[in-house]
């Protein structure tokens, strides 16, 4: 049995020389072309004039002596696509020649990953999700420095713009308060998200939900109206951040939301998520909708005005009111650092720069992002300061409460994974594996393959039986395998950091950002099924219902019925079930291994 094991692994790694071929490229990068939004402006195009903010009160900038050495900075395309990487670059480098910023921004889709491959000491970003954060905590157990340098344009699509609330222009409503975004786009719920820590104290009963326009005090025909609303799909960088913002971090959102995402029509022409946003709510008197930007508004939808609380002034989303910090659905640059031990003095100096008057100034010479005002930067500069001084990160100023109680919960997990080791929930007497193809080598390669991903693989020991088996066949290859998290993300393959990744989930993000920098789609195959009881090991998700509900079938529907009932996913006899949840190995297609 552990040949057999071994065999398949290897069979599954041969497979990894298959070519993507041309029209699935081609369909990579088109799709990659998709969320591309900065493309819609000119390099020089600006949302406002240079001299819209009085940045006088920032603080100035005081030079350092002999400040030198490289940054290396990742992320956001944006700041490539306008100006502001290379003003921030000439800026600095103007005050310090022997300092040097290396700049590689295909896209905020990388998240935190160059970090924690050890690729980049900044990272300039979108707000992380769950799935992205999660691996930064295994595999550093530890926090990234988050700093916020800018502020999202008020208006630009791409440029992380501030949310815009629109209605039907026939709408008797000017104004929301986040409350009643909260009532409107979510659901009773027990709690919410705070990074990977699960808050309580955010959770709301369902006497809060709105369901119909008369709940807002509408009359007429609107009374008994159900509101239509039109979001991002949450499984999106950008429903996240929503969710964040206006449902207290929870993942209940209204029941049937319209979830709009980018794609092709039928005449190849690029759909944004937000034109089909506003399409929808033009088209629906009774609608509702939250758009990023407002490029695509036409005279048939209007935006409303928000207010942070009942007794908060309503107010329109503008740069001025982006700025003054006014507006409550504006959102932030997000940066985030790899801080060991401290700051280095270079990324320290570059940082004080950006937060002086001096680097806002270029923010608002580029006029796509918001500039921070000078309590904002104050703040920005505390947190800088923290970081330099090595006790004042060992006592946690970096990391508030609740990422502290992320790193507990990551700690438990651990050990949790670990007392279930030793576990066997079924023998391999309940398989018949008879009909499965032997392994028989073709060559005999020599050389070197990194595996990384999924930690239950050596938590357990199908590491070590797929590795020695291997090793039988093939003794001139040497495995290395680091396996902290299936959810550590795909970028080590287009990072070069390893050559085939043990995963059980994509993210959108994911894919994009492998298309963005490849050119390709990503490539897996199904590795093993998912345990059928034990918890942890991709086991297979079980309906439950209460002792005393009579029912006892129940089916998918669609097509996922038929794919279901194919694979034979009903079991009648409580036998393991070999079509469960499907972790898989990923390559990129030029793989050699």
């Amino acid at each position: 049995m552990k040949r057999w094991i071994c065999a398949a692994l290897a069979f599954v790694m041969s497979l990894s020389m298959l070519c993507t071929a041309s029209a699935e490229l081609n369909s990579a990068q088109k799709n990659a072309n998709l969320y591309k939004q900065e493309s819609l402006y000119d390099k020089d195009f600006r949302s406002y004039g240079e001299d819209a903010f009085d940045l006088s009160a920032l603080p100035d900038y005081q030079p350092e002596e002999e400040i030198s050495g490289w940054i290396e900075i990742w992320g956001h395309s944006a700041l490539a696509a306008g100006n502001l990487a290379q003003l921030w670059a000439d800026g600095f480098n103007a005050i310090y020649p022997q300092a040097h910023i290396t700049w590689n921004l295909p896209g905020k889709e990388v998240m935190l990953t160059p970090l924690y491959y050890d690729r980049a000491d900044m990272v300039i970003v979108e707000e992380p999700g769950f799935y992205d954060i999660m691996p930064y905590e295994r595999m550093l157990n530890s926090q990234p420095l988050e700093l916020h340098p800018y502020k999202g344009s008020a208006d630009m699509n791409g440029y992380q713009a501030a949310f815009t609330v629109i209605v039907n222009k026939d709408m008797p409503i000017d104004r929301l308060t986040m409350d009643q975004l909260d009532g409107i786009f979510g659901c009773a719920r027990n709690g919410g998200w705070i990074g990977t820590a699960f808050e309580i104290a955010l959770a709301r009963g369902e006497e809060e939900n709105l369901r119909t326009w008369g709940e807002l005090g509408l009359t007429g025909e609107y009374a008994d109206a159900k509101i239509e609303a039109h979001a991002y799909p949450t499984s999106f960088s950008t429903g996240e951040t929503l969710s964040d913002m206006i449902i207290g971090g929870s993942d209940y959102w209204v029941e049937g939301l319209h979830c709009h995402g980018s794609y092709y029509d039928e005449n190849g022409e690029a759909v944004y998520s937000e034109k089909d946003i506003v399409d929808a709510v033009a088209a629906d008197r009774f609608a509702i909708g939250i758009v990023s930007g407002q490029y695509f508004l036409t005279d048939d939808v209007k935006a409303v005005s928000v207010a942070t609380d009942a007794s908060g002034e309503a107010v329109a989303c503008t740069p001025e009111n982006v700025f003054s910090g006014a507006y409550p659905l504006a959102r932030e640059g997000e940066m985030f650092i790899k801080v060991n031990g401290k700051l280095s003095d270079v990324a320290a100096a570059f940082l004080r720069y950006i937060f002086s008057e001096e680097g806002q100034k270029a923010v608002a010479a580029d006029g796509k992002f918001v500039p921070l005002n000078a309590q904002e930067c104050e703040a920005q500069l505390a947190l800088v300061e923290a970081a330099c001084v090595l006790e004042a990160v060992d006592t946690g100023a970096m990391s508030d409460e609740a990422k502290e109680a992320a790193l507990r919960t990551q700690q438990a997990h651990n050990e949790t994974v670990r007392s279930r080791a030793e576990r066997v929930e079924y023998s391999m007497d309940d398989f018949d594996i008879s009909d499965l193809p032997h392994y028989v080598p073709e060559t005999y390669p020599e050389g070197y393959m990194r595996i990384y991903g999924n930690n239950y693989i050596q938590t357990g020991i199908l590491m070590d039986l797929w590795n020695d088996g291997f090793k039988e066949y093939h003794p001139n290859v040497s495995i290395a395998w680091e396996l902290p998290s299936a959810s550590m993300g795909y970028a080590g393959l287009y990072l070069d950091t390893f050559d085939l990744y043990l995963s059980q989930r994509r993210t959108p993000q994911d894919a994009i950002a492998y298309q963005k920098i490849v050119g390709e789609d990503l490539w897996g195959v199904e590795c093993y099924s998912g345990s059928y009881k034990l918890g942890g090991w991709g086991n297979t998700l079980v309906v439950e219902v209460n002792e005393e509900n009579p029912i006892e079938v129940i089916s998918l529907t669609g097509s996922s019925a038929a794919r279901a009932a194919a694979a034979g996913t009903a079991s009648a006899t409580g036998t393991p079930n070999t079509a469960a949840t499907t972790p898989r190995i990923s390559a990129r297609g030029e793989s050699s291994a």
